[in-house]
């Protein structure tokens, strides 16, 4: 008899938070929700959290599970390819550096080397306009070279932040296969 109070208890509070989901996509704030709805003011907003945390944990697993595929799938290129590569054809030497580089900014390698270039980077002496481009996405050296500013880093800074690259790689992620002989 208690499993099926339980399952019913259960039942309800899914159509509540159902509900309550619905409410907030459409706008409404927690309390009218509540109000709405008949329950607690924090109830409401306890279910659309659990909800959002839920819906992001999905999210990054389907990102993770791309990202593997992706390595997976660029891996095998690359293996098919080495031979030639090796053999010192440069049109597969070409296309192994343009996979190369695909997978480094898969894995976000890219992204720590910007990040430890900004870290040390003297921001000070950036331009509006600089900071803006560096904040689309541009190389921080590049935008530098462009406008024909010589840059100021701090060099035990840049050094610094370049040993913590491990510790910023998503220890979760685990190649699927190596591949192409690195």
């Amino acid at each position: 008899m208690q499993q099926r109070k339980n399952t019913r208890k259960t039942i309800v509070s899914e159509e509540i938070r159902n509900t309550v989901i619905e409410l907030r996509k459409q706008g409404m704030n927690y309390a009218d929700i509540a109000n709405e709805v008949g329950i607690h003011m924090d109830t409401a907003r306890s279910a659309v959290n659990t909800y959002m945390i839920r819906l992001q944990a999905r999210t990054l697993e389907s990102a993770d599970e791309l990202r593997r595929d992706d390595y997976s799938k660029l891996s095998m290129m690359l293996d098919a390819i080495w031979d030639r590569v090796l053999e010192g054809e440069l049109g597969a030497i070409d296309r192994a550096i343009k996979i190369l580089e695909r997978r480094a900014r898969l894995m976000g390698l890219d992204m720590q080397q910007q990040n430890a270039i900004l870290m040390a980077l003297n921001l000070e002496r950036l331009t509006d306009e600089q900071l803006e481009q560096i904040a689309a996405g541009a190389n921080p050296l590049q935008v530098l070279a462009n406008s024909g500013v010589e840059p100021e880093i701090n060099m035990s800074a840049y050094k610094r932040s370049l040993k913590s690259d491990d510790e910023v790689l998503d220890a979760s992620f685990v190649p699927l296969d190596e591949g192409g002989g690195e």
